[in-house]
C-alpha cells in the first residue's frame, strides 16, 4: 500500500504519511488498515487529480486511494479494488478507457503475482505459470491497440512496488520472549517491520530490553524514532512510532513462538536487499526503443508521470527528472505491435501496475 501511494505521489512514506499497511495515527486516534477514507490520502495529491485539475481525463482502477476525493474531485472514471479480479478483464476496461472513454489517463492494479508470490513463494512454479498467463494478457493488450489504432499514441509504463523473497515459519523473530505485550505495549504492527508504541511511561524500558536483544536476536535491527537511518526515509512523520524494528530479509516479527506465518514469500524489507527491487518497462512513441539503465526510484515515476502529461501544476516531489531523462525519445520509437513484452525469465514482478499515458506533442 505505501509505495502505490509513492508511485503517484512522488513522496516518501513519511512524507505522505501511508507508512505501512496498518498504522496508529496519534492525533487522530484511530487505525488505518486499508482504509478509502478520504482523510488518510488528502496530505498529498495524486497525479490523476492534478491532470483533471488542467482539463485531462483520467481513470483509476482498483488502484489504493482512488476513491479518496479531494475538495470532491476524483478521477473521471473509478473501480474500486476488488479481490481475484481477472487481469485481462481489466485491461480490456482499461484499453477501452483508451479507444472509446477518450481517457488521457489511465493507472491499473491487479493483485498477480503478488498474491500468488505470498502463497507460494517467489520462485515457485506457480509464480512462473502465472508470470506467463500474464505475459500472455499483456501481448494480447499489444494487439488490441494495434488494432484500434492506439500505438503509436499511448505510452505504456509497466512498474511495481515492490519485489519479494521467501519466507517460512522457521524464521520468526519471537519478541514476546523479550518484552510482555500485554503489560507493555499499547499498539503494535509486526511483520517484516515493527511497529512498537509502549504504554505510557515504559518506552525506555521496552526499547533497551529490545536494543539488548540485538546481540542475540541478530536478525533484527532496532531504532528509536530519532536514530531511524536516513536512508530509508522512513523518520519525519508522526505515524512512524516511537520504537521501529527492522527483519533481515527472510525473517518476520511475532508476538510469541506459538506464531506460525502461513507465508511462503514477503516484501517490506530493507530496499537496498536486491530481492527488494523490481523491474520497470515502458513502450510508446515517447520511449527510446531497447533501451536500458540500471535503476530508478519509486518517487522518480511522478515527475516522468508529470512530463508525460504536459502537467503544469505538478507538486514538488523527492523525485529526480534526471533519473528518467534518458529513457525519452526526441524522436517517435513505435515498436512492432504484438507479441509479449515480459520474458518468464525476468525477475518476476509483484502487483503489477500499469501506466497508460497519452503521448508528448
Amino acid at each position: 500500500m505505501p509505495n502505490h501511494w509513492t508511485l503517484v505521489t512522488g513522496m516518501y512514506e513519511e512524507d505522505h504519511g501511508i507508512i505501512a499497511n496498518k498504522f496508529w495515527d496519534p492525533v487522530w486516534n484511530k487505525t488505518y488498515q486499508f482504509s478509502t477514507e478520504s482523510e488518510w490520502f488528502n496530505n498529498t495529491e495524486p497525479v490523476w487529480i492534478t491532470a483533471e485539475k488542467e482539463g485531462k481525463k483520467t481513470g483509476a482502477y482498483m488502484w489504493a486511494g482512488n476513491e479518496a476525493t479531494y475538495d470532491g474531485q476524483t478521477a473521471s472514471i473509478v473501480i474500486p479494488f476488488a479481490y481475484n479480479a481477472e487481469f485481462e478483464d481489466s485491461m480490456e476496461v482499461v484499453v477501452q478507457w483508451m479507444a472509446e472513454e477518450e481517457v488521457d489517463f489511465a493507472c491499473l492494479y491487479t493483485d498477480q503475482p503478488d498474491s500468488d508470490g505470498h502463497k507460494y513463494g517467489p520462485n515457485s512454479e506457480e509464480v512462473k505459470e502465472r508470470i506467463k498467463a500474464i505475459d500472455k494478457v499483456l501481448g494480447k493488450m499489444m494487439d488490441e491497440f494495434d488494432t484500434r489504432g492506439l500505438t503509436d499514441e499511448v505510452n505504456i509504463l509497466i512498474a511495481s512496488d515492490h519485489g519479494m523473497t521467501d519466507v517460512n515459519s522457521s524464521k520468526m523473530i519471537n519478541l514476546g520472549a523479550y518484552i510482555d505485550f500485554d503489560a507493555d505495549i499499547e499498539w503494535s504492527y509486526l511483520s517484516a517491520i515493527g511497529l512498537i508504541i509502549p504504554k505510557p511511561g515504559n518506552l525506555d524500558e521496552v526499547y533497551t530490553t529490545l536494543k539488548d536483544a540485538e546481540t542475540t536476536e541478530t536478525h533484527m535491527k532496532v531504532y528509536r524514532k530519532a536514530d531511524i537511518p536516513d536512508d530509508l526515509k522512513y523518520k519525519n512523520n508522526r505515524r512512524i512510532t516511537d520504537i521501529v524494528l527492522v527483519a533481515e530479509p527472510g525473517w518476520l516479527f511475532a508476538k510469541s513462538a506459538t506464531y506460525k506465518t502461513s507465508l511462503l514469500g514477503n516484501h517490506g524489507f530493507d530496499n537496498k536487499n536486491s530481492d527488494m527491487k523490481t523491474t520497470f518497462l515502458a513502450r510508446g512513441p515517447d520511449f527510446k526503443c531497447g533501451y536500458t539503465q540500471d535503476a530508478m526510484r519509486s518517487v522518480d515515476l511522478y515527475p516522468l508521470l508529470c512530463e508525460l502529461l504536459q502537467l503544469e501544476t505538478c507538486h514538488s516531489s523527492r523525485g529526480w527528472t534526471n533519473n528518467t531523462q534518458n529513457l525519452l525519445s526526441i524522436e517517435p520509437c513505435i515498436p512492432v505491435a504484438g507479441g509479449t513484452v515480459i520474458s518468464s525469465t525476468v525477475v518476476p514482478i509483484f502487483t503489477l501496475i500499469f501506466f497508460l499515458t497519452t503521448k508528448l506533442i
